[in-house]
């Protein structure tokens, strides 16, 4: 019974009327500001927690990647590739910081 609607257009689970242009075009939009939140270095759970429709980050890595469907695939590929370009960078922070020492690298600090 999973995408059940009652008699109003509304889903059984909640969430009101998805399917009207409206509603799309609302998805749509809060699809592109977690684009936008990814491509400049947010986490899925940031993004969920933003406030603008997205409540968990399975729903964020989701709406990011229907976004990046959207755009065409060099533009797609560029955001890819410079959310790439970040986790080397912290990759490589990290690293050279367990090499200065290796020791105080696996103690978790205290903040």
């Amino acid at each position: 019974m999973a995408g059940a609607v009652n008699t109003i257009g509304q889903s059984k689970r909640g969430g009101g009327d998805r399917s009207s242009r409206p509603a799309q075009l609302q998805a749509r939009e809060n699809e592109q500001k977690a684009l936008s939140l990814w491509i400049k270095g947010a986490t899925f759970q940031q993004i969920a927690a933003a406030g603008f429709g997205i409540a968990t980050a399975g729903g964020a890595w989701r709406s990011v990647h229907r976004a990046l469907a959207q755009i065409p695939k060099q533009e797609a590929d560029q955001a890819r590739e410079a959310q790439l370009a970040r986790l080397q960078a912290i990759r490589m922070l990290l690293w050279n910081q367990a090499s200065a020492d290796p020791i105080r690298a696996l103690i978790p600090s205290e903040r």
